[in-house]
């Protein structure tokens, strides 16, 4: 047996690798950006199973005809793909797109793709997403059983940990006695960095620090936030690509990983924080409250004006070293070899 990944996000996210390391079967990664590579995988008799990890980059294109052919070679791709009597596997790190440009055709043919069972099996990482795919995408309660929930994996052994406390806090220039919170990764409007600056600025946590960094996707985006958080000493925007060597260094200055997300399904940077120790305050959606529990995580109510407020109040009064020790200690239940055994085992259902 041999399965194909589509699309191939190897290089930027160790998701896929750390999978295709552990499993017993042979994995090659299909090109998103032209049909050929995956046409000529398929037909070459030598794919069991297509496994599509994000269907995001088939719902873009920066116009409308731009749009149409990159969702029309998509439509060839699974046309190749099902003549060919290939089985299809579908990992649903997201229900849907964040900031969609074309949201009803997105969920339309996301329904048509699982109820046609055009999708064999589907993935999830958590119990409550499996309700909410059947929620949000109006399937019938039958495609339950087509479902397999299988965690995400841990980031312990992806990046570099060797900086202290104290040199990485020294190198970011942020005081050595303050409490640091610190959001990280590519920064989008959805994730509700705006949000959070604004609960920093009207919380009562004395001696706080807040840290900021990861690539905007927009330069709007970043004079917004640039301009919000201006003459506050207190808030570090550091708005550039972090390469994989200093993460080290953000993640070890900080006391919490904050995650102020609006919407969210599963999420990675919730993994990497555990992964380094951290603990996290976050918002009650998507995995999250399966992810983490009250020993790791402060979470809040994203729909109370004050919940991200409450919880950077509650979680600067907190013991956040024990709490990042357990986070630690708890993500390491969740290993690739394992997850791989149980990827296996959806391939081997179709």
């Amino acid at each position: 047996m041999s399965v194909l990944f589509i699309p191939d996000y190897s290089d930027g996210n160790p998701y896929q690798s750390n999978l295709a390391a552990a499993m017993s079967m042979d994995v090659t990664y299909g090109d998103e950006s032209s049909r050929f590579p995956v046409c000529r995988a398929v037909l070459s008799d030598e794919i069991t199973v297509v496994h599509f990890h994000w269907l995001n980059l088939f719902f873009k294109g920066e116009t409308r005809r731009d749009f149409l052919v990159s969702f029309g070679l998509f439509l060839l791709r699974l046309f190749v793909i099902r003549v060919s009597g290939v089985s299809v596997v579908w990992t649903v790190h997201n229900v849907r797109m964040h900031e969609p440009q074309y949201p009803r055709l997105e969920r339309r043919f996301k329904r048509w793709f699982i109820t046609s069972e055009t999708c064999d099996r589907l993935i999830v990482h958590c119990e409550a997403v499996s309700d909410v795919v059947i929620d949000e995408l109006g399937l019938p309660p039958e495609v339950r059983d087509r479902i397999d929930v299988i965690p995400h994996g841990h980031y312990l052994d992806n990046y570099k940990n060797e900086l202290d406390r104290a040199e990485a806090r020294r190198s970011l220039e942020l005081p050595e006695s303050s409490t640091v919170f610190l959001f990280f990764g590519l920064i989008r409007r959805y994730k509700g960095i705006d949000t959070l600056i604004d609960a920093f600025q009207k919380s009562s946590v004395s001696n706080g620090q807040l840290l900021i960094a990861g690539n905007p996707a927009s330069e709007a985006l970043e004079s917004e936030l640039t301009a919000q958080s201006k003459g506050d000493d207190r808030i570090h925007c550091l708005f550039e690509f972090v390469p994989d060597d200093e993460i080290q260094r953000y993640m070890n200055a900080a006391d919490a990983v904050v995650l102020p997300y609006r919407e969210i399904t599963t999420s990675g940077s919730a993994v990497l924080a555990m992964s380094f120790g951290n603990a996290l305050v976050v918002p009650s959606l998507g995995c999250l409250p399966e992810l983490l529990d009250e020993e790791g995580a402060v979470f809040f109510d994203p729909t109370d004006d004050r919940g991200l407020i409450a919880a950077l109040e509650a979680a600067a009064e907190c013991d956040l070293k024990e709490m990042g020790r357990h986070n630690e200690n708890s993500v390491r239940q969740y290993s690739w070899e394992n997850i791989a055994t149980q990827t296996e085992r959806t391939y081997k259902k179709v």
